[in-house]
């Protein structure tokens, strides 16, 4: 072909990539809502977690218009990707040799591959424990309004990420193949590599050390793969099975110790007590997993044991009453009434309105919904850290805390000061 031919070939390629590219967008556009769901999956998943809102918010009617849009860009690149490969392709392969070609094809396809295994990774496994860890340390105090289009941007952000990280097996494998680096360059700069994948962690994912770490870890696994296919050898492969020996087993650990490990013992006392999917009968016991979330209906009474030993601090439930456990004498509640007595360790209860700590002695703890805390100490005292700074309560007293201030009827207090200025607007929002 001479020059011209080539770009008229080009712009036949181009001019059917953006029409495949705008049918699929409005086809997308037609089916978008099953297709913000999709995406929305991982923030759904984190939000259940902590009996959240799943709803994704928006702060301007362009936010939201946006947002959808690049939903439906995202989706469609995703269907039309087949057909736009196969046009590039069909481009630049008469200009290719025949072991050429097979070099392209195998090339092509193992980096599509590496790249789906990087996303499907990030869906499934990294981006809602990502979420979750985010929300758990933002504390009780505080409640998340998510933008739809900060969600999706972090979301596209992460998935992308990742994807490129999955290629770096196949990167090392032809920087060796080429002779740019050689294989004992691999092994001399494993530490320099290590270091790299951690700044990379940094870099590309939110500053808490979870995200990191499980953006640092797999590009480290990666590298070592790469190296390995590039030149195997005995020692290599050794090298690379301890060392994903070591980090599959520290993993499992990590997940075993937060997930099945109990952090508490449920006890029913009288009515049927839910414990996650398991169902108590008056006598029966059971250990309760770190973020289990245990249910009791009205009339139904329930000890909770927090911690080991002969006399671990403990509570007294009455239903209903909705609660999660985590770490030693630690309690998310969102609803129910409690009584609290230790000798020795501590009991926090924490709620939206604010955490309490009864460190030695007794205390009531009523939290009627998930905004309101009410502490009345029987012996002891309770330290409550709320949103207005932290407060001790001594034995014989009590405090209501409430998020976001005390309710009150607003409807009597225009309805006054309109009396004292008739004519004035004192009753906007």
């Amino acid at each position: 072909m001479t020059l011209g031919e080539h770009l008229e070939e080009l712009r036949r390629r181009v001019l059917k990539c953006g029409v495949a590219l705008v049918l699929a967008m409005v086809a997308a556009w037609l089916v978008r809502g099953p297709i913000l769901g999709i995406l929305a999956r991982p923030h759904r998943l984190a939000a259940a977690a902590f009996e959240l809102d799943s709803t994704l918010n928006f702060s301007s009617y362009s936010e939201s218009f946006a947002a959808v849009v690049k939903a439906c860009m995202i989706a469609a690149i995703v269907v039309t990707s087949p057909y736009l490969i196969c046009q590039v392709w069909q481009f630049v392969a008469p200009g290719l040799f025949r072991r050429e070609r097979r070099a392209a094809l195998m090339l092509g396809a193992v980096s599509f591959a590496a790249f789906l295994c990087g996303v499907l990774f990030g869906y499934f496994v990294f981006i809602p424990m990502m979420l979750r860890f985010l929300l758990a340390v933002a504390g009780p105090n505080t409640k998340p309004v998510i933008m739809i289009g900060s969600y999706l941007r972090l979301f596209l952000t992460m998935t992308v990420a990742l994807g490129l990280a999955f290629q770096t097996p196949l990167v090392i494998f032809y920087l060796v193949r080429w002779d740019i680096v050689s294989a004992e360059w691999t092994r001399e700069h494993r530490k320099e590599a290590i270091l790299a994948a951690f700044v990379i962690g940094a870099i590309l994912t939110p500053p808490d050390p979870l995200s990191q770490l499980m953006m640092a870890v797999p590009l480290i696994l990666l590298f070592e793969l790469g190296a390995l296919v590039a030149a195997p050898s005995r020692s290599s492969l050794l090298s690379f099975a301890r060392l994903a020996a070591a980090i599959i087993l520290v993993a499992a650990l990590a997940v075993a110790y937060y997930t099945l490990w109990p952090v508490g013992r449920l006890s029913a006392a009288a009515g049927t007590v839910q414990a996650g999917s398991r169902s108590l009968e008056a006598g029966a016991a059971v250990g309760v997993r770190r973020g289990e979330l245990c249910r009791l209906d009205p009339g139904v009474r329930a000890t909770v044991l927090l911690g080991r030993g002969a006399s671990p601090p403990r509570l007294l439930v009455d239903g209903p009453a909705r609660f999660r456990l985590y770490g030693s004498g630690v309690a998310a509640v969102t609803q129910g009434w409690f009584y609290g007595e230790t000798a020795g360790g501590e009991i926090e209860v924490r709620t939206a309105a604010a955490r309490a700590t009864l460190s030695k002695g007794a205390a009531e703890f009523l939290v009627p919904d998930a905004d309101t805390l009410v502490v009345s100490v029987v012996w002891g005292s309770v330290t409550v850290r709320g949103a207005d700074g932290t407060m001790t309560i001594g034995a014989g007293r009590g405090a209501t805390f409430h998020a976001g201030g005390e309710p009150v009827q607003t409807a009597p207090i225009r309805e006054h000061w309109e009396r004292l200025f008739p004519g004035d607007a004192v009753d906007q929002d």
